[in-house]
């Protein structure tokens, strides 16, 4: 993930594989200025499997990196984490408390964070609400306060009683609200994917929901939602009658406005 800084840096994380004495592998973080010189890059020494997801400036002096990591023995089950990391040299701070969700003792999938209002930070991505059942992944926000303290998680689409297999792939905050995008099928557990978008507000109180079905494809995955002049615009990648990447734009109110292949 990559994520430009109000004073100019071009900072990102990602996930690495297993070696040495990491079995698991880690995360690693890295700072470049816009010309490709490179300030720090750091790999995390943590025996446990901790992947970063996001890289989110806070401040000229902080990142949180929002993060989900696993036991290093089993139950392996994944939960979400953040981090915080110095600006200036990519120094630990803080590490934050494992978070299990809805106390299922399963995955509760973290992949993307942003900076909303007063420096909270607002993920997404996907969770189990009836223990291990398959029929039972959502789309879910969690609203973190600046000390990493989770004020609380909300998801989306259907009860833990309904059949549905969704995943929160992207979160973008604008105009004192939050917009996730995912991808998944809405009534079933199924690979026939679509796309949609869920609009909330900093509460995360629904305000409306679109689901979205390119003809072209038999299952599409959405990567990331775009604020644009006209509303949002989906970035994804669909198969089925030809593999291609697509980009759907919708109104601010989620209307359909055009679709296109790539």
């Amino acid at each position: 993930q990559l994520s430009i800084t109000p004073d100019g840096y071009l900072i990102g994380c990602g996930e690495r594989e297993s070696s040495g004495s990491n079995p698991y592998g880690g995360l690693f973080d890295f700072k470049f200025d816009l010309d490709g010189t490179m300030q720090w890059i750091k790999v995390s020494t943590d025996i446990r499997p901790v992947y970063c997801k996001a890289i989110i400036p806070v401040s000229a002096s902080e990142y949180v990196l929002s993060a989900v990591i696993a036991a290093p023995s089993p139950p392996t089950y994944i939960d979400p984490i953040q981090l915080g990391v110095s600006a200036l040299d990519g120094a630990a701070l803080w590490t934050g408390p494992r978070y299990n969700y809805l106390s299922n003792g399963f995955n509760d999938d973290l992949v993307a964070g942003v900076l909303g209002n007063g420096l909270n930070t607002y993920v997404t991505g996907r969770t189990y609400v009836d223990g291990e059942e398959i029929t039972s992944m959502r789309p879910f926000i969690s609203k973190y306060d600046p000390n990493s303290t989770i004020l609380w998680t909300k998801y989306y689409v259907t009860g833990p009683s309904a059949e549905a297999r969704v995943y929160g792939s992207d979160i973008i905050y604008d105009s004192n609200s939050l917009t996730i995008c995912y991808f998944g099928d809405i009534s079933q557990y199924t690979s026939n994917y679509q796309v949609g978008l869920i609009h909330t507000d900093t509460l995360g109180i629904f305000i409306w929901g679109k689901n979205y079905q390119i003809t072209n494809f038999t299952s599409e995955q959405s990567f990331k939602v775009l604020k644009m002049p006209y509303g949002y615009a989906i970035t994804g990648y669909g198969t089925g009658g030809g593999n291609d990447l697509f980009v759907v734009a919708v109104s601010d109110q989620g209307e359909l406005i055009w679709a296109k292949a790539f």
